[in-house]
């Protein structure tokens, strides 16, 4: 077995994604979650807070974004790159699956007055564009998953590909425990950056990478704590008379002065290189 082979095993077996349709089927069990996540996306606050983002200016400072691109954004979600995106592109086609996140964006787009970004919601494996884009872009997003999906969003690409995700040791930490007391082992989430790296060198594409590490910090209610886990844990088949007596005792247990604080780290890579000439 080649080294590419035996990376393409390891990560289908530590991942656990599994054929299209199966695919397919996790990215409905989402949908409440994402739905989740749109409701606390801010929308009232000034415009240049979403149109700047320190990957997308180092592909402009790079020469792998310029103002006359065409973009794809897969698994655009509320837009944080994909704005950033449109305001330094000719045009942006955000796609994702999440109808409550995509009239997110488009809130976001028409507050900022841009008029140069396409929804489409759809699955990444329905997707079939009728023409090539400059550059394809995904960030946090399920969708590559193998190497057939990274040589599919080349076939979509005319120069530029890019993939944002994240590194060892990131983590939400009230997340991480709770999946821990729960016996969570989530199936279908994004790859590590290593592992596109490896992919992507056996392949080779020669990738480059660059990183940064965010942390911050998130106040959560009861209510909302609540809802927030009856959206996620679903997704991994764990029913509500386990998970729901778990939340209540662990509320009890961390939360202070009516609130969980939650604290995020995440280590991010955004890996980049140039699609083949030859398709």
């Amino acid at each position: 077995m080649s080294k590419l082979a035996e990376i393409q095993k390891e990560w289908e077996l530590s991942h656990r994604y599994g054929d299209r349709n199966a695919r397919l089927e996790r990215a409905n069990r989402w949908l409440p979650y994402y739905a989740f996540l749109a409701s606390s996306a801010s929308i009232d606050v000034e415009p240049a807070r979403f149109l700047r983002n320190e990957f997308i200016d180092r592909l402009i400072a790079e020469k792998k974004l310029f103002p006359g691109d065409r973009v794809l954004d897969i698994g655009a979600g509320t837009g944080n790159y994909t704005l950033p995106l449109a305001a330094a592109a000719q045009e942006v086609t955000a796609l994702d699956v999440s109808e409550e996140s995509l009239s997110v964006l488009m809130k976001r787009a028409e507050k900022a007055e841009m008029k140069n970004i396409t929804l489409v919601r759809k699955p990444w494996e329905e997707f079939s564009p009728d023409h090539l884009f400059d550059l394809s872009f995904s960030a946090m997003c399920t969708a590559i998953c193998s190497t057939e999906e990274l040589e599919r969003m080349e076939k979509m690409t005319r120069r530029t590909c890019a993939i944002v995700t994240v590194m060892p040791g990131s983590a939400d930490s009230h997340r991480k425990a709770i999946l821990n007391g729960l016996k969570v082992h989530p199936d279908g989430m994004i790859g590590d950056a290593l592992t596109f790296y490896q992919v992507l060198y056996y392949l080779n594409r020669y990738p480059e990478v660059a990183c940064k590490t965010v942390r911050y910090s998130t106040e959560i209610s009861e209510e909302r704590f609540i809802e927030q886990y009856q959206s996620y844990l679903p997704i991994f088949g764990v029913k509500e008379s386990e998970y729901l007596p778990y939340l209540e005792s662990y509320w009890r247990d961390h939360a202070e002065n009516g609130c969980l604080t939650e604290e995020s780290e995440l280590h991010l890579a955004m890996i980049t290189w140039n699609v083949p000439c030859l398709k």
